[in-house]
């Protein structure tokens, strides 16, 4: 069932009916439909509003308006009835009910914000101005939340003008996108306003980040619930990783990649296990990430300088980084776009010595003795075979990257990796590949 649609029930839910059983489709409106080169439109005095192109036929329909005049109604070329709203000193479109529009059922401007906000397309600003107009700030306020699943920049512009007095009813609405089933664009939102830790949202944080393990939806926002579960329920967090793991692409899906580190790391500070211990290690698979290594001030970054020489992390090292990410707040986790999911994997691999014994080849001959001569440097335009210089860098991670190569060639340098006597040695220029 279509958003709009699920969110026109739940409004219908929550107007009352009026007293009686006579049908209630209004009376005859000044509003008149015409048709133009640019399609239909609909004008009540100055108020003009665009209609759908599919709702008008060649023969214009009638409208019909409530007693108040705060809603329209015309006849489709569907059979069914259209609903506009007059709000402030616009005229705005709204869903499709049964014809004739019965008024009493018609959900009235406050429970109809949403749906409006998802129709109005380009006139999204236009409809803000005149809800704030004619409902102010509150009103402003009930559209965002209402309309919370609605992926739109106009959504998050709007939210940004909402004054300081109105900020704390913004997110307690907007904590409904933490419910299990509502929409992910929703809980987008959520997250990002509300204190996904409070004791009192324990269970409705696991709930929701349980239901959402195993999808594409929301990936980051997912991580921060997973994290948030991880404070509360080390265990709990630990099992809805294992099932993000299950579910899930392995790191190399860099969306997904947020999510990821959130499982290895519910994992890891768990001391846990998953049921099907591949999944861990399929995490760890490129072997030659930087993050693997430490130095006296921890992990290894993407920008550091290296040589591609240090050591792999100690159970104490990756000790303290755990310790250090679970310290990370869920703006940071949101807005950051570094993530280390094979970190933490090798964390919990390490902890129930499991890491694979591929690795393990790997990084030991990033390690190798190298010998190569000071200079001539390999990109100086040598003859191919002259024994040259190469980044010793670019060396050591190939000789990583290719565990199983006794003779690696890599751009304009060629050079023999021995596994028995733990050398890299014989380094010469090569043509490029």
């Amino acid at each position: 069932m279509p958003v709009m649609a699920l969110a026109l029930l739940g409004a219908l839910a929550l107007v009352p009916l009026a007293e009686g059983c006579r049908s209630n489709s209004g009376r005859p409106s000044d509003a008149h439909v015409t048709l133009g080169e640019g399609g239909a439109e609909i004008a009540l005095g100055a108020k003009k509003a665009p209609l759908p192109a599919e709702d008008v036929g060649k023969e214009t329909p009638a409208v019909s308006q409530d007693d108040a005049g705060k809603r329209l109604a015309y006849r489709t070329t569907s059979g069914m009835a259209r609903v506009l709203y007059v709000i402030g000193d616009g005229l705005f479109v709204g869903p499709l009910v049964a014809f004739p529009a019965d008024f009493r059922a018609v959900p009235d401007t406050d429970h109809a914000l949403g749906p409006l906000f998802e129709t109005a397309g380009a006139r999204r600003g236009e409809l803000v101005r005149e809800v704030r107009r004619e409902k102010g700030d509150a009103g402003v306020v009930r559209l965002l939340v209402e309309a919370a699943y609605v992926d739109d920049p106009a959504w998050e512009a709007t939210a940004k003008e909402v004054p300081a007095a109105e900020a704390a009813a913004l997110r307690d609405g907007l904590a409904g996108g933490l419910e299990v089933g509502k929409s992910a664009i929703a809980l987008r939102r959520a997250v990002a306003v509300v204190d996904l830790k409070a004791p009192a949202r324990a269970k409705l944080v696991a709930a929701r980040a349980k239901e959402l393990a195993g999808t594409a939806d929301e990936p980051r926002s997912v991580a921060a619930l997973l994290r948030a579960v991880l404070a509360s329920d080390k265990a709990k967090a630990a099992e809805i990783g294992c099932e993000v793991l299950a579910k899930s692409a392995a790191a190399s899906d860099d969306a997904r990649a947020p999510l990821i580190e959130a499982a290895t790391l519910a994992i890891a500070a768990a001391d846990a296990a998953c049921p099907d211990p591949k999944l861990v290690e399929a995490v760890v698979a490129d072997a030659c990430l930087p993050y693997y290594r430490c130095t006296e001030a921890g992990p290894v970054s993407w920008s550091d300088t290296s040589k591609q020489d240090e050591p792999l992390c100690s159970r104490a090292d990756l000790a303290k980084a755990i310790a250090r990410e679970l310290e990370r707040t869920t703006r940071d986790v949101l807005e950051s776009g570094t993530t280390r999911p094979g970190l933490f994997a090798y964390a919990a691999l390490v902890a129930k010595d499991r890491v694979p014994a591929g690795f393990v080849a790997a990084q030991a001959r990033r390690r190798y003795a190298l010998t190569q001569p000071a200079e001539p440097s390999c990109d100086s335009g040598l003859a191919p075979g002259t024994a040259c210089h190469c980044d010793e860098a670019t060396v050591r991670l190939f000789a990583c990257k290719q565990p199983e190569a006794s003779n690696v060639h890599i751009g304009v340098c060629r050079f023999d990796v021995d596994d028995k006597q733990k050398k890299i040695q014989n380094v010469i220029a090569a043509a490029p590949p």
